[in-house]
This record gives structure tokens, sequence and C-alpha cells, in this order.
């Protein structure tokens, strides 16, 4: 791993109202973003690469691709047409059908050979994965959810070292009309001309205006310490929790917490700990 990576990242916009005719194209000669070698169909990834750096500069690059926001789980509404890939749930649960994507890397360099892994990763392995690559160590690091998969890439990692969390909070996104707005920005760009909309900037987003309270986590939460994941619901003040082997029972339909008293108490420790740390963050306490 003695040569450094080139970075470069690949995104869909997130257009569900689209799917079957939609296509993002980011490699044409006479488009925006030339040479950046990707397409997007239907959620599907096209990748095409052209050797315009010779090939000492391709081996270096480094690439990582995932489906957003969770797959399409078990969808059974009346007239659903789209993909059924397993998985209890759907897009945007907590359960293994709205977490569990598939993700592809890769880093002609380091990896000579395809292989494949079960080894669960995270979106938030990333930043701490590049960290070490560079040879970065941050100041004053806050605390960090994720872990380097540089042991996963050379091969010497066979089980992930430390659990996942996961929190669907109740409180609502912020909502983004992608068509109107990706259809202005493709107007702009063919006319030569930049967006200067400033309403569409969050120029606040940085200002912490509300605190949250360090012993109230509603929503759907789960902690992931492979195989075994314990869910915590709250609403309401009523805390429920279900506890399940994904090894045996990747669909969740096993609920084993009263057959394993000890280790889901064990694993509500953890899970209710590091919902405590998410909220000391969302408050701005590992920010200042």
């Amino acid at each position: 791993m003695s040569l450094k990576p080139f970075l470069d990242g690949a995104s869909r916009p997130d257009d569900e109202d689209n799917h079957g005719n939609h296509q993002y194209r980011a490699d044409d000669d006479d488009g925006p973003d030339v040479g950046r070698g990707r397409l997007f169909n239907h959620g599907r990834l096209r990748y095409r690469r052209r050797l315009r750096e010779g090939n000492g500069g391709l081996d270096r690059r480094f690439y990582g691709y995932r489906r957003f926001g969770g797959y399409f789980g078990c969808y059974r509404e009346v007239g659903y047409r789209g993909p059924v890939t397993g998985g209890r749930g759907k897009k945007g649960d907590i359960y293994e059908g709205g977490l569990r994507v598939p993700a592809l890397l890769e880093w002609p360099a380091v990896l000579r050979q395809p292989r494949a892994t079960d080894v669960p990763c995270n979106t938030s392995d990333i930043y701490p994965t590049l960290l070490q690559i560079a040879g970065v160590t941050v100041d004053n690091q806050p605390p960090l959810d994720g872990i380097s998969l540089v042991p996963l890439i050379e091969g010497r990692m066979t089980s992930r070292p430390m659990p996942m969390g996961f929190w669907d909070h109740p409180t609502p996104g912020v909502g983004t009309p992608s068509k109107e707005w990706m259809a202005s920005l493709l107007e702009a760009q063919n006319e030569g001309r930049a967006v200067d909309d400033s309403s569409r900037l969050r120029l606040d987003a940085g200002e912490i205006t509300r605190k949250y309270p360090e012993d109230h986590f509603p929503g759907h939460a789960a902690w992931l310490d492979w195989p075994w994941k314990l869910h915590r619901m709250e609403k309401d003040d009523r805390v429920t929790f279900e506890l399940y082997n994904l090894a045996r029972d990747p669909q969740e339909a096993d609920d084993l917490l009263e057959r394993d008293p000890e280790l889901a108490a064990a694993m509500k420790t953890r899970l209710e700990a590091w919902l405590a740390s998410v909220v000391r963050s969302l408050n701005g306490a590992d920010y200042r």
C-alpha cells in the first residue's frame, strides 16, 4: 500500500419518481463533468473508465460505490413493481431490509484480484479508512462511530471488531424538491450560467439551536454486534426491545429477547451509551 490513492466519489440523484427512465451521465464529452466516468440508470451502476493519465494514475485511484439509503426490502404494496431484495422492512427502516446494501470498492494498486467479504461495513467507516490510508492524524478528533477498513482491504480482517449503531430519530428531515432543482441546474449548465438562488442554501446548518435530552431516545434504534442485533423502539415514553441472530435468522422473525436476557441486557447498555454519545454530538459537546 505504498501508493497514495486518488479518491473519486459516485452519486445518484435521489429521484425515486423516475425509476426506469432516469439517467445520470457524467462522462459525456459534451457534459458538464467530462471524464469522471460514471453512469447510473435505475439505481444500477454502470462504470466506464478512460485512461487519460496513463496506467500509473489509474492504479492509484480509489473508488467506493454503494446503493443509496437502504435497498427496497420486501415491498408488498399492491401495484409495486420495484425490486424485492430480501430482508425485513423497506427503505428507511432499521430492520435489515432498510439497512443492508451492496457496496463495491476498487483500488487496482492494492486489490489485484476481485474478492467478496461478508464483514459488515458502514459509511461511517469511510472517514477513518481514508485517514489511515493517507497517514493523517487529526488533533482533537471528535468521537468516531466507524473503524478503519484498511485491515479488511489487506485481507487481515475476518470479523468486525466494533459494533455498529443505528438510530431513526422521529425528527423529520428537510424536504428538497430534487426533481425541480436538478432540472433547473441542468438548464443553467446548458446555458453556461450559475445557479445563484440563495434560498436553496441552508446557511444556518452549522448552528445548534435545539438541545436534546441525554436520557430520552425516541424512535427506532439498533445495535449490531454480528451476528446479534438488538432493536430499541421508543414511542410515547414506552420502550420495547427485540433481539435477533442474523446469521440464523436474516429475516428478523424469531425474537430471542426472552430466551437470552443476559445478552440483551449487555447490548442494551452499550446501545444506550452510544445513543447518549450521539445526543452529546447533536448538542455540540463534541465540537467545541
